[in-house]
């Protein structure tokens, strides 16, 4: 048996579209963000005989699967790849930044 529900013409809103444009903004910002490291990582990957891992249609996660793979295949892990805040990092620091998990 199923219960049929009633139509309801006026849905009742659940979020304020002005609500719901600051949190897409938000995420926005935060997406781009994120999409703007793991391109800066995949370039100094690539300046290091890796091939791109953003070929074809990805994902974050196989995106970061074949970062984890390249750095361990090339053995880059304690390799100094750039500079934050003035102190040099490894791709093994900055992969933890980008990906928020270690290699």
């Amino acid at each position: 048996m199923s219960a049929e529900v009633p139509y309801d013409p006026e849905p009742k809103k659940i979020v304020s579209r002005k609500r719901m444009l600051e949190i897409l903004e938000r995420h926005s910002k935060r997406i781009q963000m994120n999409l703007d490291q793991e391109i800066w990582l995949a370039n100094r990957l690539r300046v290091q005989g890796v091939a791109d891992v953003f070929s074809g249609d990805t994902t974050r996660e196989m995106r970061r699967e074949r970062v984890r793979s390249a750095i361990a295949a090339k053995k880059l892990a304690e390799r100094v790849c750039g500079k934050r805040q003035g102190k040099e990092c490894t791709f093994a620091e900055v992969f933890i930044l980008v990906y928020g998990t270690s290699l």
